[in-house]
Parts: structure tokens; C-alpha cells; sequence
């Protein structure tokens, strides 16, 4: 597909190409991994929410989207942002070149000489790492995965940073700022990476009637050297991320049938001490 709406239903299951960003996390018709994640980590009436207010765009979301722009699609990376010229917006002559710039570059995104400095840094790392350049090469980018799901019924989305159709391999590029395997490993507890690699693996599964083969993770460091580290979640994560996505595919079809999106719980509830710090008095 080339067009940027979201395909037909009785076209599903399939992959899409084209598709906006916009359009993709803005479909309020299917479920994804990260909305998933909101509806667990947080509630329904979180995702809801969400859903009809989505996040405003941070710093952090647009360097993030123009790490992903430059490694993945470099050829058109300088079509889609433009770096910020060095100048004070406070005097007349700073005030001139700033509209200078945005008036030559209407429709680019416009990113600091810091952050410039950072893609660039990043998009040699990867090109020198063996793997990580291999994993991506050739690689369908950004397409969007369109499924139902058997057991709910429930309409899902995914989109992976890039497909390698030809071997089976989903590819997910992410910035960190500890991609050591120690501090990784947080880092994909916390934002329930191996969730959403569960989910992927099942909506690769329904789309094509193939079993993925791998699903890796190229995490990068945001800071000098740009140090990366490409894992494989392991199958005890997979299991458990499973179990998490399976759950939250439950209690979103139960939301979904009832029109119902609860906070947190209605009733008198106790509270305890995290795991953590029962651990710590245990050792005073």
C-alpha cells in the first residue's frame, strides 16, 4: 500500500505501508502494545484518556523520532528535518535568521545542533557495528501490521522499526541512556519491551502464518561513544511478556464490550511496602 489510511478491515489480516505516524497511534479502532501497556500499568481510564488527548511532543519524543528517521530512513532524513541555525531569537538580526530558516524549510522539522550531533554520532555506531548495520539492511521500514485477534476478537496494530520478511526478523531500535545488558534488562522490565515483543511475534503470526524467527533489539546510547548492545529477549521473558499481553488483551475486550474504562479500584484498599524496601529493612 502506498495511500496513508488504514486499510479495510475485510483486507486483514496484512501489512500496511504508507501509513502516518499520526494515523497509526491515532487509530482509535485497534489496540497496540504501548496502549496495552497504559491500560495495564496504569487503567483503562488511563488509556482512554490518553486516546482522546494524546501526549504533547517532548524533546526527548522528537529525538527519538529523529534517531529512528536517520537510521532507518536515511535517504529521506534530510527531506523531513532541518537543523536549527545558531542564533540569539532575542535580537532583530537572531529573530531574521530564524524566520530565514523556517521559511526555507516550511515543512521540515526543525532539531537543535546538539541533537544533530547526537543522531550523527548514533547513525555511526550502528554502521560500525557488524550486527546491528546487517540486522536492518534491507529491511521494510515502519510498516504497520493489521490483525484480529483469535481469542478476544479484539482489532490490533503493531508496527515494527523494521522487517526482514526474507528471515523472519522483527528489528526494534532503541535509545537508552544504560544499554549495558545489566541496565537494559531494567530498562525492558520497565517498559515492557518483552510485552510488546510477545505481541509482535503473535501479530506476525496471524498476519502470515509464520512463526517469527527472532525478534531483536538494537539499544543505543544517547551520549558518547554511542555504545549499543543487540539483544534477544529470552524465552522466559517472552513467556512471562506473554502471559502480561494476553491478560491485558482481557481486560481491554471486557472494556471494550461493556463501554466501561474504570480507574483504579472503587473500594477501601491496603497498602504495603514495595518488595524493595522490605528488602532493605531486612538487611539494617
Amino acid at each position: 500500500m502506498t495511500t496513508a489510511n488504514i486499510p479495510c478491515p475485510s483486507t486483514w489480516p496484512c501489512w500496511a505501508s504508507g501509513i502516518t505516524d499520526d494515523a497509526y497511534h491515532g487509530d482509535p479502532t485497534t489496540i497496540s502494545s504501548s496502549g496495552l501497556r497504559t491500560l495495564v500499568n496504569r487503567s483503562p481510564a488511563h488509556y482512554r484518556a490518553e486516546q482522546a488527548a494524546p501526549r504533547a511532543d517532548t524533546p526527548a519524543m522528537l529525538l527519538g523520532r529523529a534517531i529512528h528517521a536517520r537510521i532507518l530512513e536515511p535517504d529521506t532524513f534530510g527531506e523531513r528535518f532541518a537543523v536549527a541555525p545558531v542564533c540569539d531569537r532575542r535580537t532583530k538580526e537572531g529573530k531574521a535568521i530564524w524566520t530565514a530558516h523556517l521559511e526555507a524549510r516550511p515543512d521540515a522539522t526543525t532539531i537543535t545542533a546538539a541533537d544533530a550531533e547526537v543522531i550523527e554520532g548514533i547513525a555511526a555506531s550502528i554502521h560500525a557495528h557488524p550486527i546491528a548495520r546487517s540486522a536492518i539492511e534491507g529491511a521494510a521500514v515502519e510498516v504497520s501490521g493489521y490483525y484480529v485477534d483469535a481469542e478476544t476478537g479484539v482489532r490490533c496494530r503493531i508496527r515494527p522499526d523494521a522487517l526482514r520478511a526474507d528471515i523472519g526478523v522483527i528489528v526494534d531500535l532503541k535509545s537508552a541512556l544504560d544499554a549495558s545488558p545489566r541496565g537494559f534488562e531494567r530498562v525492558m522490565h520497565q517498559r515492557g519491551y518483552h510485552t510488546q515483543a510477545a505481541m509482535y511475534a503473535e501479530g506476525y503470526y496471524a498476519i502470515t502464518g509464520e512463526t517469527l524467527t527472532d525478534f531483536l533489539i538494537i539499544a543505543v546510547e544517547k551520549a558518547q561513544p554511542y555504545a549499543i548492545g543487540v539483544y534477544r529477549i529470552s524465552d522466559t521473558a517472552l513467556t512471562v511478556g506473554r502471559a502480561a499481553y494476553r491478560d491485558a488483551l482481557r481486560i481491554y475486550a471486557e472494556c471494550l464490550a461493556a463501554d466501561r474504562w474504570p480507574a483504579y479500584s472503587d473500594r477501601i484498599e491496603a497498602l504495603s511496602l514495595p518488595a524493595w524496601a522490605m528488602t532493605d529493612m531486612e538487611e539494617v
